[in-house]
């Protein structure tokens, strides 16, 4: 049988991560910009405001930008007026256009991005696709991977809501997948349509109508490998390092709020002067080194009676509450996974300072800056730690997270990763109804909670104490699943549909994941192996156990999650790892994994989309 590092060796690669094509693409609609203030206030019905629009003619002269490309066109727009008053609900109307054409603009990046690269397209491994342009489960990574006929088994990332800096984000993060995966190929797409933001002037909101006089569409695409093949591959540039920081003093200087009007936009006038006076400390920084039948028990939900007594609109079946959801979750999904952060480092014992990167998942709302901006300010991290927000994956997410923490702890030596996973029912709670039963299973399983984990290679034995190694972790999209879990942002909160036929598609195909993680390793007794499933359902259980023939004790510490909290997406693997560490020390175990070596962690959600996590337990008096 292999030993881990064995496993570990064979999968890192040699060389610096490498850009090694890239393409863009714009929609074809050009607008000039000498002649986009006429267009704009009258489009938008604004033509009386004859001082405002002289602002916004010397903001576009300003600009220093001759012409702009966007999607929102002039029938589009007469088409949809309530998207051209500055304050109408209209986030139906722009989710549907974007959902739609931000996955097909980054598609044609990224046709151009592999025509250059010259190879296979079967030859990439990874994919990030990273938008500001709305939301949607499940997201523009699984639409492109469609799109492109990439395999179903390529590994991705899906980055909502992060901003402008996200360009620097995903050459961050591909730089880890690419260096610490030998042979990894990484497909990087931003793409963005301002159909999200556009909206007519308003005299009370300059900060807004500077966005209008700079936003564009657009997308590109990258593809980032290490060790590139001298004689079929050509590299652009190295990646040579990556760090991120958040610049002192800058609280609410840019902000993005998305509600029923659309995604708001606010920036201060002092961020030019917050960029330049402090930019060069980042040089610095960054060039010295070169020197029931649920079977659910009871549930934590933070929607209480009173709260929605105060909210009837959130407990009508399609209302439009958004504003109110909203409202809610950002200020809480960030406190609760603060509390379990705590937990989680109070447990690790070492300073929160040596905290070097901080994953933050949740599909309970979107806000920029993210969940992970407040927590860094609410734990005191430092601020140059180096921070991924992942917003709106869904229930597979736990397992995104851990892949993502492995890469990123293995490929920059003495790195600890703190991951939150911080889930609250606000964006999904509503009323029943008759036509939408699958609405309403989701009433009956999903639960508020949040769990943090701390990650790290080469951990210290004087002062640290390992409970499970990352060995290897994977992601794929079941065959003929399309549309088997979806979820979407509305003006009315989550949505969220599920086909009944999930928990047999689950069960179908699972063994295929088992035997691709588990053959190089030399097992294929299932029952040898411990188990953190993600507990979507008990059919799910149920029909996962008959098809692999499992021992009832196999999903024990699932079931227990299951039970006593309920689904909490994509807290609840991390929730049965700690149960099951826990419990194995409580029944004298001797390993953390109920006393077997190897185990697997699962993950399943939109797409259908699959994350599996070889898990390698620690021996209990080890610890």
């Amino acid at each position: 049988m292999a030993r881990v590092e064995e496993i570990r060796q064979a999968q890192r690669a040699q060389g610096p991560a490498t850009i090694l094509a890239i393409g863009t693409a714009t929609p074809t609609n050009c607008v000039n910009q000498a002649d986009y203030p006429d267009y704009y206030f009258r489009i938008t019905n604004s033509e009386h405001m004859t001082e405002l629009k002289e602002k916004f003619k010397r903001m576009c002269d300003k600009s220093m930008i001759k012409k702009r490309y966007m999607h929102l066109t002039e029938e589009i727009l007469n088409e949809h007026p309530e998207m051209c008053a500055y304050m109408a609900p209209s986030l139906d109307a722009r989710q549907d256009i974007v959902v739609v054409e931000v996955p097909k603009l980054g598609k044609e990046a990224a046709v151009k991005a592999i025509k250059e690269w010259g190879q296979p397209k079967s030859k990439i491994t990874h994919l990030i696709f990273c938008t500001t342009s709305g939301v949607d489960m499940p997201g523009a990574d699984y639409q492109v991977t469609k799109m492109l006929g990439l395999r179903p088994s390529v590994n991705r990332f899906m980055m909502y809501q992060q901003g402008c800096f996200a360009g620097g984000t995903v050459l961050r993060m591909a730089k880890d997948l690419a260096e610490n995966n030998r042979g990894a190929r990484v497909l990087v797409i931003c793409s963005e349509i301002t159909a999200v933001t556009f909206r007519g002037p308003s005299n009370t909101h300059l900060d807004s109508l500077v966005g209008q006089s700079l936003f564009g569409d657009g997308a590109a695409a990258v593809i980032v490998g290490a060790d590139p093949d001298p004689a079929i591959e050509r590299p652009l540039f190295q990646l040579v390092s990556a760090q991120q920081t958040i610049l002192p003093d800058s609280e609410g200087a840019i902000d993005g709020h998305l509600r029923e009007v659309g995604l708001t936009f606010h920036l201060l006038k002092d961020v030019p002067r917050l960029i330049s006076t402090n930019i060069e400390k980042s040089l610095v920084g960054a060039f010295t080194p070169i020197g029931d039948k649920s079977m659910i028990k009871k549930r934590y939900m933070h929607l209480t009676e009173e709260i929605l007594n105060e909210h009837p609109e959130m407990c009508a079946y399609m209302a439009p509450s958004l504003d109110a959801r909203q409202d809610i979750v950002v200020v809480e999904v960030p406190k609760l996974g603060k509390e379990a952060a705590v937990k989680a480092i109070k447990e690790w014992g070492q300073p929160k300072s040596k905290i070097t990167h901080l994953i933050f998942c949740t599909t309970s709302g979107v806000d920029m800056p993210g969940a992970d901006y407040q927590v860094t300010k609410m734990l005191g991290l430092r601020p140059s730690v180096n921070r991924f927000m992942m917003y709106q994956q869904g229930c597979f997410a736990g397992g995104t997270v851990l892949r993502m923490a492995k890469d990123l702890a293995e490929n920059n030596r003495g790195a600890r990763v703190l991951v939150i996973c911080s889930e609250i029912t606000a964006v999904t709670f509503r009323g029943p109804s008759n036509t939408h039963l699958d609405s309403l299973v989701g009433q009956s399983l999903f639960g508020d909670g949040a769990a943090a984990v701390i990650v790290g290679a080469d951990p210290d034995p004087a002062i640290e104490r390992p409970l499970f190694q990352l060995v290897s972790a994977q992601q794929t999209i079941l065959p003929d699943s399309e549309g088997a879990i979806d979820g979407h942002l509305r003006e009315v909160g989550l949505t969220f549909h599920l086909l009944k036929d999930v928990p047999r598609l689950i069960s179908t195909n699972i063994e295929k994941s088992l035997v691709g993680a588990f053959t190089p390793i030399g097992i294929s007794d299932w029952n040898s192996i411990f188990w953190v499933a993600h507990p979507g359902g008990p059919a799910i259980l149920d029909q996962v156990e008959a098809k692999l023939e499992l021992k009832k004790e196999k999903m024990r510490a699932t079931r227990h999650i299951l039970s006593e909290y309920g689904n909490m997406s994509s807290a609840c693997v991390l929730f049965i790892l700690d149960e099951m560490r826990k419990r194995s020390a409580e029944e004298g175990k001797a390993t953390t994994g109920e006393g077997l070596d190897w185990g697997v962690l699962f993950g399943f959600g939109p797409g259908l989309t699959v994350e599996t996590v070889v898990l390698h337990s620690v021996p209990i008096s080890a610890q």
